[in-house]
């Protein structure tokens, strides 16, 4: 039934009272986090939250218990926090015995443990076969485990129990078959305990909160297929409102979020309990439809579907698809109308056909797989949205590439890298410890065997006439120099380190090699040694080092022991990616490009400047901002990455006199949409970098850009490749009016949320934390007036600017940093989108909540 504001109680019948006596399981997550504080400030609740960790101050856990116990102590308010596995019953039954010894009896236990995101699922499901599907089984086992651990911390207790799971539940979910059978075994669990104990047991199935717990980083086209099978998304007023609704019921399991107009949620309501339209595509009779739902004719709707977008699907794109179904399948009877999933399919396998899909020009994603199940209906769907492209024949993936020309990123490089002297001063580096009894020899054969495991690390680059390209060819012996030197007595090893480091950066090229320097430094005392390696940038980028540390420490602790090395399987190559990327470009047609021309029409303005000659990297200078990480706990459904580029386009285009503006932003470049091909363990340079242009017309307030932003950022998801290849790659036809557009004057970067170093480092192998390191030639020309990188870390939003004195003087600069650091602020007190966020609701919450509820569309 549909939710209006006068029929939630302020109060609910069950569970909920003023001044009651609550835990909340799994109260640091998202939702958790939102409940508790809802308890805390609403009711003047005691409220004791079980965590998984310590929770510990500078980590993201570590702040939401910090912001829940400031909450404490409003109208007798009182919270505690106790980490334990929720898994273990004793350890549930002894915490829920100490609350009740300060607080008597509870008046209710809400259950919010999961397995994490949908983000996090969908990186599982994404990473090697082999690894998935015990992990997924054993998150859902996980979840299975609580319900039992809880049903005897409770035995002989009349404590309600409330269940937070979700309609994956109810509806399953294709690509989450585990979550949605340990949902659906939470409910059933739930019914027959109260059967048996006869204590109140309620299962709330929620679909979606925005951006929190389970949603937490959800993909954008994730919540639009969720949309159209009839799972709303909730904002966290409409969570607590419906809670409130729920517990006031008389049932004891309840469908939370659902629209009656969504595929998977229509066909199980009564037609005449919900108001929408039917539509019924070009091949069905309105008349027909009617008589079979007893919906009016009238308010069946006919599109034009169907027979058009199927007469765009010729012999070859059924036979080419249908060649990926059977291959990954291994059935060779595989047709056009058999459902995949019902074929043997599954979420490993779905991920494996968009792959193999891609080599032969088909675009689609695993969500579209999991919508439209069968080659047919899968076809029509990319008929429909003129998506589908000429099919090419397969490619060997154990045949070698000879050569491939440069990806995108070497492309945006060279550009302005012309002389070989600025192309080999591009590296970054990094320092480890390592224990002291390592031979150099251990070391030494470690890093010639991580060469030979990652092909980039033995690619050269070549700059001929005909256009620069990656060579492979060099051995391990070549592309790896390796030297070891004994630290004095009395001298500091670090310092020393340092040292080394300066020099190694000038000992690398891409072109000539090696293309790696590496250095171990032993102090005399018996202390761990340091290893300094330094790699040109052409082979790596700041993903790649995480997978050479987990890589050189496997292949160290081998060689260390006399044993071989126990490796994940490798995942596709630096080269054979790069050969894809240039059959891709070959592929692209003008109407990739005038889509791209198309977004970008308009122009924007320019930063006002002391010189029009291009700045070079000597003279350069960096501004820093630093802001503590708590101020984004109000930003609910935006994320930090939208709000930090609105501020920043805001006070520039200020800055500029400009109502619109364009910035290159730079992305990992590894997902992309259109080639979903397993990188997650593949070391080399994949950076991506494109264009967003903000039109800010009509935008009287920062807060009324963050959609724009979003807009901007959700169209170029997925495709920052394919710009590069374009613009780059020489895909562009010649004369389009894409190659006449201005040159972007800054660079935006927002690395993401870094929780540190682990706390027990590897005493064999670990990296230094912060010593991650990047160089360039003084004398190489910058690409931008203007850089900005900013990321999360040990608890501190940091905002970094690179500017030259020569283009810009430091008082203007400082003036501008200042304006994006207020509209920054102003953003995230705002919750992100010029409304408040959660954390900023005070004692009328519920009645915000309330008016929220009940406003219409028109409204």
């Amino acid at each position: 039934r549909p939710l209006d504001g006068a029929s939630i109680p302020p109060v609910p019948r069950r569970v909920l009272r003023s001044g009651g006596s609550y835990a909340v399981v799994g109260g640091l997550g998202g939702v958790g986090a939102h409940l508790t504080q809802h308890l805390l400030r609403q009711f003047g609740a005691r409220v004791l939250v079980l965590g998984r960790d310590a929770a510990e101050p500078g980590t993201a856990r570590g702040g939401t218990r910090a912001h829940l116990a400031d909450q404490a102590g409003l109208e007798g308010a009182e919270f505690r926090y106790t980490p334990l596995d929720a898994t273990d019953a004793p350890a549930l039954r002894a915490a829920l015995d100490r609350a009740e010894a300060d607080w008597g009896p509870l008046d209710g236990l809400f259950s919010l443990a999961g397995e994490g995101s949908v983000a996090e699922q969908l990186e599982l499901l994404a990473g090697p076969g082999g690894e998935a599907a015990p992990r997924v089984s054993e998150r859902a086992v996980t979840r299975l485990r609580i319900s039992h651990a809880l049903d005897e911390a409770l035995a002989g207790r009349t404590t309600p129990l409330v269940v937070f799971s979700s309609v994956n539940g109810f509806f399953g979910g294709a690509g989450f078959t585990e979550y949605a059978g340990a949902c659906a075994y939470q409910a059933a669990h739930a019914a027959w305990s109260a059967r048996r104990t006869g204590a109140v047991r309620l299962c709330l199935d929620w679909s979606m909160w925005k951006q929190v717990g389970m949603a937490a980083g959800t993909p954008s086209a994730v919540t639009e297929l969720a949309g159209r099978r009839g799972f709303a998304t909730i904002g966290p007023a409409q969570g607590l409102a419906s809670l409130h609704t729920a517990l006031d019921a008389a049932e004891d399991r309840v469908l939370i979020g659902l629209s009656p107009a969504g595929e998977a949620v229509a066909g199980l309501l009564p037609f005449t309990a919900a108001a929408f339209e039917l539509e019924a595509d070009g091949s069905h009779d309105p008349a027909r439809i009617a008589a079979l739902t007893g919906v009016d004719v009238s308010r069946i709707r006919r599109t034009a579907a169907g027979a058009g977008d199927r007469a765009a699907v010729g012999a070859a794109h059924t036979e080419a698809l249908l060649d990926v179904f059977r291959d990954v399948l291994g059935d060779g009877q595989v047709g056009a109308e058999d459902n995949f999933f019902a074929a043997g399919g599954d979420s490993i396998r779905a991920i494996q056909v968009v792959a193999r899909a891609a080599e032969r020009g088909f675009r689609f994603s695993p969500l579209d797989l999991f919508e439209h199940k069968t080659a047919a209906a899968l076809l029509a769907h990319l008929a429909a949205g003129h998506l589908l492209a000429d099919v090419g024949p397969d490619e060997d993936e154990d045949e070698p590439a000879a050569s491939a020309a440069v990806p995108p990123v070497f492309g945006w490089w060279l550009e302005t890298a012309d002389r070989p002297e600025v192309r080999d001063h591009l590296t970054m580096s990094m320092r480890y410890t390592v224990a002291a009894d390592v031979e150099p020899g251990a070391a030494h054969a470690a890093l010639l065997a991580l060469a030979g495991r990652h092909d980039a690390l033995r690619t050269r680059l070549t700059v001929a006439e005909e256009g620069p390209r990656l060579v492979p060819g060099a051995t391990a012996e070549d592309s790896v120099r390796f030297t070891a030197h004994e630290v004095p007595a009395g001298r500091d090893a670090t310092e020393a380190a340092e040292e080394t480091e300066r020099a190694l950066h000038r000992e690398v090229s891409a072109e000539s090699g090696p293309i790696a320097r590496a250095a171990l430094l032993r102090p005399g005392d018996g202390a761990p040694a340091v290893l300094v390696l330094v790699i040109h940038h052409a082979a790596v980028d700041g993903v790649s080092w995480r997978i050479i540390e987990e890589d050189l420490r496997r292949l160290l602790d081998a060689e260390v022991r006399g044993v071989p090395a126990e490796l994940p399987p490798p995942t596709l190559g630096f080269l054979p990616w790069a050969r894809r990327m240039e059959r891709r470009a070959a592929r692209l047609d003008g109407a990739v490009a005038d889509a791209w021309a198309e977004r970008l029409t308009g122009g924007w303005g320019e930063l006002p400047r002391a010189s029009a000659e291009r700045p070079r990297e000597a003279g350069a200078e960096v501004l820093e901002r630093r802001l503590p990480a708590d101020v984004l706990d109000g930003l609910g459904g935006t994320s930090v990455y939208e709000v930090l580029l609105t501020a920043v386009v805001w006070s520039l285009a200020r800055w500029a006199g400009t109502e619109a503006l364009a910035v290159d932003v730079e992305g990992h470049g590894r997902l992309d949409a259109h080639a979903p091909l397993d990188l997650s363990r593949t070391v080399g340079w994949f950076t991506a970098i494109a264009p967003v242009r903000v039109d800010l017309a009509g935008c009287a307030e920062p807060g009324r850009a963050v959609s724009l932003v979003r807009r901007e950022l959700a169209h170029l998801r997925g495709r920052d490749q394919e710009w590069g290849l374009l613009r780059y790659g020489g895909a562009c036809p010649a004369g389009h009016p894409l190659t006449e557009l201005p040159e972007r004057q800054v660079s935006f970067n927002y690395l993401g949320v870094f929780d540190g170093s682990p706390e027990r480092p590897d005493p064999l192998l670990a990296a230094v934390p912060g010593s991650l390191g990047a160089e360039q030639s003084p004398e190489g020309e910058r690409r931008y007036l203007i850089d900005v990188a900013a990321v999360v870390t040990g608890g501190v939003l940091e905002l970094a600017v690179k500017y030259s004195p020569s283009a810009h003087r430091r008082e203007d600069v400082i003036r501008w940093l200042d304006d994006c650091e207020a509209v920054l602020r102003a953003l995230l007190a705002d919750g992100g989108d010029g409304h408040p966020g959660t954390a900023d609701v005070d004692r009328a919450e519920l009645l915000l909540a309330l008016e929220e509820i009940s406003l219409g569309p028109e409204d």
